[in-house]
């Protein structure tokens, strides 16, 4: 598997821990337990399956995220829940490395890899530069930064790479990501191979594209 020469990760969710997963893993269960909260298991499952692939179409509108997430299992008080939820995103959320991050780009880099991050967040180049993992990455880039680009998983910032990076090519490339919506689908249409980070198998019965394989941690590719 590290045989490939050129490594595409997403940046939110693979190697930092990012709205979705700081939502799911931290915000709710604090959240149900400040209001005496509860949702069923199969319910819960299916409404953070579909935030996340809203949120792979669009990151920027977490309104209506929370709006669609609150009406969907069904709480009372929805208008009051909602502005609390808001409010909780807007002051508890701080970037942070997965622990595996920083041993895999390392690894990368001890075997002389290029590693790309291709990002659908415009904020991360100053995201890689905080968290001090730029030493590692040879480029990011953001729809911003590639002019005239399309978000993943449109193949636009893929072919914008190969004019900048003669030696990206198709069979000698992979992607790695945590998003089956964005990553795989980004990844088919750039006829590639990819890897889908499932920290919390959240996709195990969910189908895959042939050309991608579910893993559970980055460690699993080291």
């Amino acid at each position: 598997m590290m045989d490939y020469v050129n490594w595409i990760l997403d940046f939110d969710d693979t190697l930092a821990v990012g709205p979705i997963t700081w939502a799911i893993e931290t915000l709710l269960p604090e959240f149900m337990q400040a209001h005496q909260l509860t949702i069923d298991p199969a319910l819960r499952g299916s409404a953070i399956l579909r935030a996340q692939a809203f949120a792979a179409r669009d990151d920027t509108n977490i309104t209506q995220l929370i709006d669609d997430f609150v009406t969907e299992v069904g709480w009372k008080d929805a208008d009051v829940l909602k502005a609390d939820l808001q409010a909780r995103v807007k002051t508890g959320f701080a970037y942070r490395l997965f622990d595996d991050a920083l041993p895999f780009l390392q690894q990368l880099a001890q075997m002389g890899r290029r590693v790309l991050i291709m990002s659908n967040n415009n904020r991360a180049p100053q995201l890689a530069v905080e968290l001090d993992i730029t030493y590692y990455v040879q480029r990011v880039l953001t729809p911003d930064l590639c002019f005239g680009c399309s978000r993943k998983p449109d193949r636009s910032m893929f072919d914008y790479a190969r004019h900048l990076e003669p030696g990206l090519q198709i069979d000698n490339t992979i992607v790695v990501g945590d998003d089956p919506w964005s990553e795989a689908a980004f990844a088919t249409n750039c006829e590639l191979p990819c890897i889908i980070l499932d920290r919390r198998e959240r996709y195990k019965n969910l189908p895959l594209p042939a050309n991608t394989r579910r893993v559970r941690s980055l460690s699993d590719l080291m």
